[in-house]
C-alpha cells in the first residue's frame, strides 16, 4: 500500500471510530447534557489513538519474533490479546486518576465495577477494530514486499540466464575465428595481422556489452565487423545485400550479437566456392529484420558447428519478448527473421 494512503488510515479512521462511539453514547442517553465536553473528547481521541498504536507495535513485535509462524494463534488470537491486555492497563493507569479528578469536581459519575467493565469492554471494541486494520495495512505491506522481492528474484534469475547464455556465444566466436586466423597464418598472409586487430577490436566490444538488448545501429556494427573479418579469408565467395531503412531502426533494439550469430550460422551450414558465392541478404521489414542465405547443395570445407546458434537466439527471445524466432527455408534459400523489439512492448 501507498505509505500516504496507510497514513491517512491511520489518522483517520481512529478519529471516526471516536466521533462515532461519542455519538453513540450521546443518543444512548436519550441527547441530555452530560459530563461530556470538549476536553473528555481530546482525551478519549488519544486514548484511542494509543490503542491502535499499542495493537501496531504489538503485531510488528510477534512478525518479527516469530517469523516463520503462521498459525491462527501467532497472527491473530496472541496479538489480539496481547494488545487487549496492555490497553487495558494503560487505559486504566491514565484514565482512571481523569475520571476520578472529575468525581471530585463534581461530575455526575461514580468509579465501580460496572464502570471497569464498561471501559473494558470499550477498549475491547478498540482492540478488536484496530487489531482488523492493523492486520490488513500488515499483511498488504507484507504481500507487496514478497511481490517485489519475487519480481527481483525473476529479474536476476533472467539476466543470470541471459549472461549464460552470451557467455555461450562468446567462445563460439572466439573459436571459429582462431579458425579463420589459424588459416591466414598459414597462408603467411600480411592480412592475418589486420585480422588479429580487427578480432580483438570485436572481442573487446562484446566483453564490454552488457545489455539484454541494444540498439540496432550497434548491432549493425558488430555484424558489419565480423562480415569484414569472415570477407579477409573468403573473399568473394561471400557477397553481402542490405535492404535497409536506418530512419526506421533508430527506436529497435536486438539481442547483442544476435545477427552475427545468423551470420555465423549461414557461414558453418552453408556450401560456397568461387563458381556459387554465399549470397547474403539483410532486409528489414516493418518490425521484423531477416538474413536469407542461398543454398548450394555441393559440399565445400565447413566450420565446425557447436550445436548453440539459433537455439541461443530463441532462448534470448523467449526470456526478452514473447514474440518468436521464424525460420524459413526453400531450396533456394534460407531465411531467420528476428522480431525488432522496443523498450516500451519488451516483456522482461
Amino acid at each position: 500500500m501507498n505509505k500516504k494512503l496507510i497514513l491517512a488510515v491511520r489518522i483517520i479512521v481512529p478519529l471516526l471510530i471516536t466521533l462515532s462511539m461519542g455519538t453513540l453514547v450521546y443518543i444512548l442517553h436519550a441527547f441530555r447534557r452530560m459530563s461530556f465536553d470538549i476536553y473528555v473528547m481530546l482525551v478519549y481521541t488519544l486514548l484511542v489513538y494509543l490503542i491502535f498504536y499499542i495493537d501496531r507495535k504489538v503485531i510488528h513485535f510477534l512478525y518479527r519474533r516469530y517469523p516463520q509462524k503462521n498459525s491462527i494463534w501467532h497472527r491473530f488470537v496472541l496479538p489480539l490479546v496481547l494488545s487487549f491486555t496492555l490497553s487495558d492497563l494503560i487505559i486504566f493507569l491514565f484514565y482512571t486518576p481523569f475520571k476520578l479528578y472529575q468525581i471530585a469536581q463534581g461530575a455526575n459519575d461514580s468509579f465501580h465495577w460496572i464502570y471497569v467493565l464498561t471501559v473494558s469492554l470499550q477498549v475491547l471494541f478498540l482492540v478488536l477494530a484496530a487489531n482488523a486494520i492493523n492486520q490488513v495495512i500488515f499483511l498488504m505491506q507484507r504481500w507487496q514486499e514478497e511481490a517485489l522481492r519475487a519480481e527481483q528474484l525473476e529479474r536476476e534469475k533472467t539476466e543470470a540466464v541471459l549472461t549464460s547464455l552470451k557467455h555461450q556465444i562468446s567462445p563460439h566466436f572466439l573459436f571459429n575465428n582462431f579458425n579463420t586466423l589459424y588459416s591466414l597464418i598459414e597462408e603467411k598472409s600480411e592480412k592475418a595481422g589486420d585480422f588479429l586487430l580487427k578480432l580483438s577490436a570485436l572481442y573487446r566490444t562484446i566483453l564490454q556489452n552488457q545489455e539484454e538488448v541494444i540498439p540496432v545501429a550497434e548491432e549493425l556494427q558488430a555484424f558489419q565487423d565480423y562480415l569484414f573479418l569472415l570477407k579477409t579469408r573468403f573473399h568473394e565467395d561471400i557477397q553481402m545485400e542490405y535492404q535497409l531503412d536506418q530512419r526506421d531502426l533508430d527506436h529497435y533494439y536486438l539481442p547483442p550479437l544476435s545477427l552475427q550469430t545468423l551470420l555465423e550460422n549461414a557461414i558453418k551450414h552453408s556450401h560456397f566456392d568461387e563458381d556459387h558465392p554465399l549470397r547474403l541478404k539483410l532486409e528489414q521489414q516493418g518490425e521484423w529484420i531477416t538474413l536469407t542465405n542461398s543454398i548450394y547443395t555441393a559440399k565445400t570445407e565447413m566450420l565446425p558447428s557447436y550445436g548453440i546458434g539459433l537455439e541461443n537466439i530463441r532462448s534470448r527471445y523467449q526470456l526478452l519478448s514473447d514474440r518468436k524466432v521464424v525460420i524459413e527455408q526453400t531450396e533456394a534459400c534460407f531465411a531467420v527473421s528476428l522480431p525488432l523489439l522496443s523498450l516500451e512492448k519488451q516483456s522482461l
